[in-house]
């Protein structure tokens, strides 16, 4: 087995998004956790967190039924992309951290995503919020509710520079990667966090609007 302080050295990555530098720690081990759910609390300037859900097939299922294979938080310039087919238990930090009700966990697709994350491993996540919905409601604009293209209701809370870098997370990327995986590739880490880190901005804005 790989020592916990160079496995942890392995799983850190460093890519560019939107001209900003991304810490991103890959998580496969249970002892890992507590320590890089600790880091991205630490970060939270708001009680908003980026959140997405990867999903691929578990081949023990024989009708190749997807599942929650990657969980991605993001806060500020710090993405967790956790295994969770690796961690096995789940581990209490990630647990307490999810159930925390006074984090707003802001996705796209919401309802799907965290019930895959509680069916195939047992995490609730009572305050995930549908982006879309969020947008809806603070900016009272009754037809954003639905709208699932990230890039415009990015433009509709007034944030500025969007490129087609972002696009990655509205279906764009020439070709999916296998989530399954044990390991990833530096441009499949990258294209993996757009749409955590843009829902993360899309909600950090929001707050701010609400004065919270």
């Amino acid at each position: 087995m790989i020592p916990i302080n160079i496995l942890s050295k392995l799983g850190t990555f460093e890519v560019e998004f939107e001209g900003c530098k991304i810490k991103v720690s890959v998580i496969d081990n249970a002892a890992l956790i507590d320590r890089t759910i600790a880091e991205l609390r630490s970060s939270l300037r708001k009680p908003v967190v980026g959140f997405d859900v990867k999903f691929g097939t578990d081949h023990h299922d024989q009708n190749n039924a997807e599942i929650a294979k990657l969980l991605i938080l993001c806060v500020e310039t710090h993405c967790l992309i956790i295994q969770l087919s690796n961690l096995v238990p789940v581990p209490d930090g990630l647990k307490d951290f999810l159930s925390d009700e006074t984090i707003c966990f802001v996705g796209k697709g919401m309802g799907n995503k965290v019930t895959s994350i509680h069916r195939s491993h047992g995490l609730s996540c009572v305050t995930g919020v549908e982006v879309s919905d969020f947008v809806a409601r603070v900016l009272k604009k009754p037809n954003l509710i639905g709208a699932y293209n990230l890039t415009d209701l990015a433009t509709e809370v007034g944030l500025v520079t969007v490129s087609k870098e972002a696009g990655c997370c509205e279906g764009s990327c020439q070709r999916t990667p296998n989530w399954s995986a044990r390991i990833f590739t530096d441009a499949e880490i990258k294209s993996a966090i757009p749409e955590a880190i843009l829902c993360y901005c899309i909600g950090l804005t929001l707050l701010g609007k609400l004065n919270l």
